[in-house]
């Protein structure tokens, strides 16, 4: 105890300091607070104390007589624990004055309802309302700038967007004033009104620039809800995948307060003349994520968009990123003002990983347990947080992530305690824009308590999904940042959560080589087993009873409503869904149920997800430490012993010298003979999973699957792997299948949109159940048809670059 309390007088500060290259800041929060961890994000590193309680700590250090030391030990104790509800950080009311109502109604009343800041909120807002001053000679040497070192999950969203808000109001309060005085007009309520419409329409107050779509949207999503309140103001999300020309043309037509943008559609946008001389006069530039902004590359973005902004000093600049690396702090000193102020809430000693996560890692015996790995832990997190289990599965590719959704949307009636109340989302980067929005949106809404969100990394950074409980990893991530990005989705809002690595054998070393700094036991397949029968036994004793112990902890369901960006009504706010009972007879037979299914997968699927793995692991040979032979029989294993194939997919030499694997062909290796065309459905199935014998092909239960039905649970009408029936990802031509797409949504059902399973007539929850005279009438001889159009491009038959 006295050495904790020594450590805690050596921390003391009698002023609170932000320095970064010799300059220091008095923060305005020194005289408002006193500090110490809170719920939401990490302690700041310049931590402070009450100076009550620092003189006591010091005299306790100076009281040597040991007949002393307990008595003082105790006293400190008591103080302590008296000036315990003292020792916290600053409610947003106490921001009454210094913002304006509205803006406070937002935060502590609703959309909000938030009653404490976060340590980087607390760092920022104090500042205000003299952060929010607009340029001016009067306000020109005004330390205005700001570089905010804090990670994601720690609520700087609010601590950006409330000055920005705050400044443009000003702003445009300012302009009005000077307009009107400069013409004489002053208290004309007509000509002040026409000057105040044109000035939000040709001027834009915040622009905000963003390393993915999925954070730019989220921070849309907040600014429209602080802004609830308030006047109409203009949030305009400028991303791609969306509409080119409607953006273009609601920016052009609307209020132009704050945009959210990502650097391509940015520059884009910025081809036109109208929108280059709006962004032109942009007020407030903030850098979210800006560390993230450059490991994507996008520094020469950001320095062509900063080029047509006003100069610094005249526009106000901020800041965001995790980490401060030597390109960050160029791009520091391009961007921001010299008299910057540096605020560091990341401290030195802190884990790079939030303590309320427990990680472990599985390094699987064959590819043959991963599904079933897979599998058996969002059953065991089913139960574990029963009532609230809310997963994230990343994975490494495209491909891997739709066959990954495919197979557990389809296995999952059949295997989870939620049987077919499962809710299964997926987002890729092939999937439509507006699709990827809704498909987010309605995840994080989802209240049911046995969602999962199965993604590439397109989730990975920045993106808030409440409530996650377990994030699971399938494969190696490209590195040791980005696991501890994607770990980073769960154990956020000071919650706890749950990640778990799932490595195929040649990727033991991962673990090793780049996360030795981290603690990432390993679990065994039997010891995860042996936990999840554990649970189910407990379960199935009295399913009642466990559940209502379990729902009893939960707080009440809200209603989260969709962003204005979707177009989409908002989902209904639904409880917790009982599990089934008993649930140890499906688990435990996970590993059969999985063997028997993947008879119904087609070997094209596999094919590609095989290829696409073989180019991502083609990059990571360094992280594995091993030889690229290592990695080429990894995948081949992984695509007979994983997923059921007679030979492992062919790969020609010259391919795999594109792709960095140099290695000479062994006697075998050339796998099966090309087929006449290479989307031939195995088994006489379809793409993906289909068949037309209508036999079970094992023991996995009768299904009837549409000819037509594509990968990804959707029959040829919905679009194949995820996309159309005439393009690889695209959208249909057909204006029968945009109909049935746009019924589907209405009903809420179609997978693409929150990644609901159609279920059919007889309630058997297979999407791909048709009539007979449906599938007659798209046979076998059409979709040969469109199967060579599909791949029409993509490799003649013969060439040596064919795969």
């Amino acid at each position: 105890m006295a050495s904790a309390l020594a450590r805690t007088t050596r921390t003391t500060l009698s002023r609170y300091t932000h320095s970064l290259l010799g300059r220091t800041y008095t923060s305005p929060a020194a005289s408002l607070l006193l500090r110490r961890n809170v719920a939401i994000g990490p302690t700041p590193t310049h931590q402070f104390l009450g100076l009550r309680r620092a003189s006591t700590a010091a005299s306790l250090k100076q009281s040597d007589p040991v007949d002393h030391a307990a008595a003082d030990e105790a006293a400190l104790e008591e103080e302590i624990e008296e000036q315990d509800d003292a020792e916290r950080l600053p409610e947003f009311q106490s921001l009454e004055g210094s913002i304006h109502p509205l803006t406070l109604k937002a935060l502590v009343q609703k959309p909000f309802s938030l009653k404490t800041m976060s340590p980087v909120q607390a760092e920022v807002l104090p500042m205000l309302p003299l952060l929010a001053e607009p340029y001016s000679n009067a306000t020109k040497d005004n330390k205005r700038d700001l570089f905010v070192k804090a990670r994601t999950g720690t609520g700087k969203t609010i601590a950006f967007l409330v000055p920005a808000i705050e400044a443009r109001m000003k702003d445009i309060d300012a302009h009005v004033k000077k307009a009107l005085a400069d013409a004489g007009k002053v208290g004309d309520a007509r000509m002040e009104q026409d000057i105040r419409r044109n000035f939000v329409h040709s001027n834009v107050g915040t622009l905000i620039l963003s390393p993915t779509r999925e954070l730019a949207t989220q921070i849309a999503r907040e600014a429209q809800k602080l802004t609830e309140h308030h006047e109409p103001m203009g949030v305009h999300l400028l991303v791609g995948g969306m509409p080119r020309g409607a953006q273009l043309r609601n920016l052009l037509r609307g209020r132009k307060d704050i945009i959210v943008a990502t650097t391509g559609r940015l520059r884009d946008l910025m081809s036109e003349p109208d929108v280059l001389e709006a962004v032109s006069k942009t007020r407030t530039l903030v850098l979210d994520e800006a560390d993230t902004l450059l490991d994507m590359g996008f520094r020469p973005d950001i320095d062509a968009i900063s080029r047509e902004l006003p100069p610094k000093g005249e526009r106000q600049s901020f800041m965001f990123s995790a980490t401060v690396p030597a390109a960050i702090k160029s791009v520091a000193h391009e961007i921001l003002h010299p008299k910057f102020v540096y605020i560091d809430c990341v401290p030195k000693d802190a884990p790079v990983v939030n303590n309320d996560i427990t990680m472990r890692h599985t390094v699987l015996p064959s590819a043959a347990d991963q599904i079933p790995t897979i599998l058996q832990m969002i059953a065991h997190d089913q139960l574990v947080n029963a009532g609230a289990s809310k997963i994230v599965v990343f994975c490494n590719t495209t491909s891997m992530t739709r066959l990954l959704a495919t197979m557990v949307r389809e296995l999952a009636a059949d295997t989870l305690p939620s049987a077919r109340g499962s809710r299964i989302y997926e987002i890729h980067s092939k999937k439509a824009q507006d699709t990827r929005f809704n498909t987010s949106a309605r995840f994080r809404a989802d209240t049911t308590g046995c969602s999962v969100l199965i993604t590439s990394d397109v989730s990975a950074r920045g993106v808030d999904y409440p409530g996650v409980t377990r994030v699971i990893q399938v494969g190696i991530p490209t590195s040791s940042s980005q696991y501890v990005h994607r770990v980073g989705r769960t154990g956020r809002a000071g919650k706890t959560g749950r990640s778990d690595l799932i490595l195929l054998p040649f990727e033991a070393s991962f673990v090793q080589t780049s996360l030795g700094e981290f603690s990432v036991p390993h679990l065994s397949v039997e010891e995860l087993q042996a936990q999840l029968f554990e649970l189910c036994a407990e379960y199935d004793s009295n399913p009642t009873a466990f559940w209502k112990d379990a729902i009893a902890k939960l707080p009440p369901v809200k209603q989260a409503p969709l962003p204005r960006f979707s177009g989409r009504r908002a989902p209904v706010a639904e409880g917790p869904r009982m599990h089934r009972a008993p649930v140890t007879e499906h688990v435990k037979v996970v590993p059969d149920t999985v063997k028997a299914f993947l008879t119904h997968i087609d070997s094209q699927a596999i094919d590609e997800t095989f290829m696409s793995s073989l180019g991502y692991y083609a990059g990571q040979v360094q992280n594995l430490r091993g030889s690229k032979r290592e990695i080429l029989d990894g995948l081949k294993s992984w695509a007979v012993d994983g997923c059921a194939q007679p030979v492992p997919p062919h790969v020609s030499v010259s391919f795999l010298n594109k792709v960095g694997f140099s290695v000479n062909e062994r006697p075998g290796d050339r796998g099966r003979e090309r087929k006449p065309h290479w989307g031939s459905p195995r088994n006489q199935g379809t793409y993906g999973m289909g068949r037309s014998d209508g036999h079970s092909g094992g023991n996995y239960r009768n299904r009837d699957f549409d000819e037509s039905a594509m990968w990804g649970g959707r029959s040829r009408d919905q679009g194949s792997y995820g996309g159309s029936s005439s393009s690889y990802g695209g959208s249909s031509s057909s204006p029968r299948s945009r109909d049935s797409r746009a019924a589907r949504r209405d009903e809420g059902g179609d997978a693409a949109f929150g990644g609901q399973v159609e279920r059919s007539d007889s309630g058997s929850g297979s999407p791909f159940r048709l009539t007979t005279d449906r599938r007659v009438g798209q046979g076998r001889d059409e979709y040969k048809d469109r199967a060579k159009h599909h791949w029409k491009g993509r490799g003649k038959k013969g060439s040596k670059t064919s795969y």
